[in-house]
Order: structure tokens, then C-alpha cells, then sequence
């Protein structure tokens, strides 16, 4: 006894159908893990309403850089726009957090980040911590073109609740 037709084009069109939902659900996965994985390149910094403008939060982007030789640095924000690796809110107690505010100085684009003050100071820090810290961590919360007051208004919304151990403010001539 066969199947009758109407029972093999119904087969036929739930098999065509399962075959396309499968191919689209595993097209959708792959460019899903391709745009997760794939570094894009964002703007540096987006308007605020509070401070003007702010870095955006977990950005790559290349810094791009040219006076007597052409300086193309690669640099990303952690979620909370800070130049550096992701913080934790919430502080190791055996961590030596510290926190530099700054203008461009300190936000120092065109050096890498171990290169640059924060860098260089995290480095000085953890060869000389006490014993009682493992870690010693320098968050680079400078943004190009921002004053005293600035840093103020980004500590208070933003950065009082790392709970620094520390917190360096570098001022340059036009800050006065």
C-alpha cells in the first residue's frame, strides 16, 4: 500500500521548509559570532548631556596621529569608557585602585597603553606594593579637552564608586 500524493507533497513542503528555517537559523548564528568576535571601529567620544561628551564604552578603535612621522595606535574602552581593561565595580579587597583624571595629557592617545603616564605609573606601583595588595590597578579616566571641572562632575556620576585608594588629578598651564 503506497502514500498517497497529498500526503508526499505535504512531506515535501514541511521538508523544504525545516531545510530553509535550518539554513536561516545557522546563517543567523554565524554572522552573530562573526560581528561578536569582529573588532569594529566606533567614534572615540559621544555627546553627554551632563559633561558634554564622554568615550563610549567598550570601543577598539585605532588612533590615527600624523605631524613628522604618521603614529596609528590601536586602543579600546572598557564598558565604563575608561582607556584601560575591565573594572570591576566592586574593588578586590587585596587591589590598589587609583584613578587619573585628566585632560588629553593624561588620555594620551598617540602612546599605547603601557607606554603612556597611567601605564608607566601601574608599572611603578606594582614593583613597589605593599604586601598586602596583589594588584595594583591605574584606571585612565582622561578625556581630551576636559577641565577641572569636568574631572569633578565625571568623578562624582561615574567614578566614586570604583572606591579608589587613590585618586591623581593632572593639571596642565591652561587649567589655571
Amino acid at each position: 500500500m503506497g502514500i498517497s500524493s497529498s500526503k508526499k507533497k505535504k512531506f515535501i513542503v514541511a521538508a523544504i521548509f525545516l531545510g530553509l528555517a535550518t539554513t536561516f537559523l545557522i546563517a543567523e548564528l554565524i554572522i552573530r559570532i562573526y560581528n561578536f568576535s569582529c573588532e569594529r571601529e566606533r567614534s572615540i567620544w559621544v555627546p553627554d548631556d551632563y559633561l558634554g561628551y564622554i568615550h563610549t564604552g567598550n570601543n577598539r578603535f585605532t588612533f590615527n596621529y600624523t605631524e613628522e612621522e604618521k603614529i596609528a595606535v590601536k586602543h579600546r574602552t572598557n564598558s565604563l569608557g575608561l582607556l584601560c581593561e575591565e573594572t570591576p565595580a566592586q574593588k578586590p579587597a587585596d587591589t590598589f585602585r587609583v584613578i587619573v583624571l585628566g585632560d588629553s595629557y593624561t588620555e594620551a592617545l598617540q602612546l599605547p597603553a603601557d607606554k603612556n603616564f597611567c601605564g608607566l605609573l601601574e608599572g611603578l606601583l606594582t614593583d613597589r606594593r605593599e604586601q598586602n595588595y596583589k594588584k595594583v590597578e591605574v584606571l585612565n579616566a582622561g578625556v581630551s579637552g576636559y577641565s577641572p571641572l569636568n574631572y569633578y562632575l565625571y568623578f562624582q556620576r561615574e567614578l566614586a564608586r570604583l572606591k579608589p585608594d587613590m585618586v591623581i588629578v593632572q593639571l596642565f598651564a591652561n587649567d589655571v
